[in-house]
């Protein structure tokens, strides 16, 4: 950009304009591109927990002959995925389509500017070659920049989702060994996931939660899918830990175990 100022400002000055032109674009599809690879990832996410469920439980499913309303779930998940997989495909490809319709509007309108140049003898065929790809050079690059850099903004968003720890998972070591042979007792045990993002509330799980298993008995849990049994199971891991309330085993805190 600096040697085409020194060759033609007027030529630098629209080289310049049309690359402000693409940064203000990518600010405009950023946020945009952000929320539905999110949307697409988290569809991903409920899809692959609907699957596991299904696979995991067929061999009842087929005992009791209720396979048609799972199969007509698992086909409602298989086109809200690809629905949401759409809406991205659409959107990056609108995205690539204004980014291309810039750079190639620009490339056109510099062709016909170092044209009317050499038709006033103004300037020679090679500073007008040169003008051309140099500034093709800054203004295509950005063209193909902007697009990618928001897919990995974009990507960053759900690296840090998936790989990053948060602060419900933590390790909790206890000094005490683990020795089950009475019971477990789960006292007004309150826990709820952390906000997701700035400004939002966490999701409450349980809220003065308390049971008791004895050693030997045989429990079922039962619920809606998200209605808190994987949760409990982790809780009683010690995968999370209880925001209020104990966990007790033989009358020891899990904690200490």
């Amino acid at each position: 950009m600096g040697i085409i100022f020194l060759i033609d400002v007027p030529y630098a000055l629209a080289a310049f304009a049309a690359s402000l032109l693409l940064a203000v674009l990518s600010l405009y599809f950023g946020p945009r591109t952000i929320k539905l690879e999110q949307e697409v990832s988290q569809a991903n996410e409920e899809f692959s927990h609907v699957a596991s469920n299904t696979l995991q439980g067929f061999e009842i499913l087929r005992l009791n002959r209720v396979e048609e309303p799972f199969e007509k779930r698992f086909m409602e998940r298989v086109q809200a995925l690809e629905r949401i997989k759409q809406n991205l495909r659409y959107f990056s490809d609108l995205q690539r389509a204004v980014f291309m319709s810039v750079g190639t509007i620009y490339t056109i309108l510099s062709m016909i500017y170092v044209a009317w140049r050499m038709q006033r003898g103004e300037m020679d065929l090679t500073s007008a070659a040169f003008l051309i790809q140099a500034s093709n050079l800054v203004v295509w690059e950005l063209v193909m920049f902007f697009p990618f850099y928001n897919r990995v903004k974009a990507a960053t968003e759900i690296y840090n989702k998936i790989c990053l720890s948060d602060d419900t998972e933590q390790s909790f070591e206890g000094s005490q060994p683990f020795v089950f042979r009475r019971e477990i007792n789960v006292e007004a045990v309150d826990f709820s996931y952390p906000a997701e993002a700035k400004g939002e509330e966490g999701r409450e799980v349980f809220h003065n939660l308390s049971f008791t298993v004895k050693q030997g008995e045989k429990v079922l849990l039962k619920g809606v899918s998200g209605a808190g049994k994987s949760t409990l199971l982790q809780l009683l891991a010690k995968v999370y830990s209880p925001d209020t309330g104990l966990i007790r085993v033989d009358g020891v805190d899990l904690q200490e175990i």
